[in-house]
């Protein structure tokens, strides 16, 4: 055990051949094989699980890096809803923040964001814009500390109502122009010995560059846009699978502001995460003709996850191009 611990501020288990030395032919932890869990890591004991303590309130999800989690996810088709367990998860993340009141806004929001996400009155991409311009007027007045303003702020398809925040172009499902997530992409996922640590998900970004790279940037967009909208009409219970997925990153991410007090930076990831898994999909459309099998659906969002969301360092580089090309 000595062996394979880096010691530092924190302690980590170095990795092998990006591996934990730990993993055994079968791609299982040989501790966990051994019965000995209580030689693991809390993080990979409470894996799958997601565990977050607010205070004295715990949320527990799970996370799509886990084949069979991702699997779940791909045929999930509504709402995702939480219950209260008796069971005890030990938190793997600890929020400093005693503002309960924050929390309990956030609580509540979240769930009028996703009540509005489930009305299903608009095509999602226009309920992604929504979302973003709502919380972004949010995030406006809570870094004023105003949060007596929030009761003015609806979340609303009007252009006049989103203020400042309405965004109209022609690529709609394209929130994010192609061009930052070709600089997210290009630059920042595929670095370092990808096509080692995670040979799918290299040759997914090699399709996707190979299918975008001749485009002009509008065209791109457009394409992108036409593209999604050409597979959901051959696929009408389709756009709920990413409404879903988008559900399940803003019911994972909107209250981890309670450490930050930063709701828009939750909402820009939770809408990346889903384009990102929509432009990966399509790059499979694309190239079979048809909408892939949901074994296939799974793979890649597993693939995704594993490549962006389960690394901090990652995230903050992700964060950092959409402050500076979006914002």
């Amino acid at each position: 055990m000595r062996h394979h611990i880096k010691r530092g501020e924190t302690s980590v288990i170095r990795p092998v051949m990006f591996r934990c030395p730990f993993e055994n032919s079968d791609h299982l932890c040989q501790h966990q094989v051994n019965g000995e869990e209580y030689l693991m890591p809390v993080v990979c004991r409470v894996y799958p699980r997601h565990s977050v303590l607010y205070g004295d309130y715990e949320e527990v999800t799970f996370e799509g890096s886990c084949p069979v989690v991702a699997n779940l996810l791909v045929q999930q088709r509504q709402r995702l809803s939480f219950h209260e367990v008796d069971q005890k998860i030990p938190p793997v993340w600890t929020m400093e923040n005693e503002d309960t009141s924050f929390l309990q806004f956030l609580l509540s929001d979240r769930e009028e964001i996703l009540d509005f996400l489930w009305r299903k009155e608009r095509p999602l991409h226009e309920q992604m814009q929504a979302v973003y311009a709502y919380a972004r007027q949010e995030n406006d007045w809570i870094s004023r500390n105003r949060m007596e303003e929030l009761d003015g702020v609806r979340l609303s398809y009007k252009p006049g109502e989103q203020g400042d925040y309405y965004i109209q172009r022609a690529g709609g499902y394209a929130f994010y122009r192609i061009q930052t997530m070709d600089r997210i992409l290009l630059e920042h996922v595929d670095y370092g010995n990808l096509v080692l640590r995670n040979p799918k998900l290299y040759r997914l970004i090699r399709q996707y560059d190979k299918r975008f790279r001749r485009l002009t940037v509008t065209d791109a967009d457009v394409f992108f846009h036409q593209s999604v909208e050409r597979m959901f009409r051959e696929n009408p219970t389709l756009e709920d699978k990413y409404r879903a997925y988008l559900s399940y990153n803003i019911q994972q991410l909107y209250p981890q502001a309670y450490e930050t007090y930063f709701v828009l930076r939750q909402v820009l990831l939770a809408i990346f995460y889903t384009q990102l898994l929509l432009l990966f999909d399509l790059m499979d459309y694309l190239e079979l003709g048809h909408v892939a099998s949901e074994a296939r659906q799974a793979e890649v969002l597993m693939l995704m996850e594993i490549g962006t969301r389960h690394n901090p360092k990652m995230t903050e580089n992700l964060f950092w191009v959409i402050r500076k090309e979006f914002l």
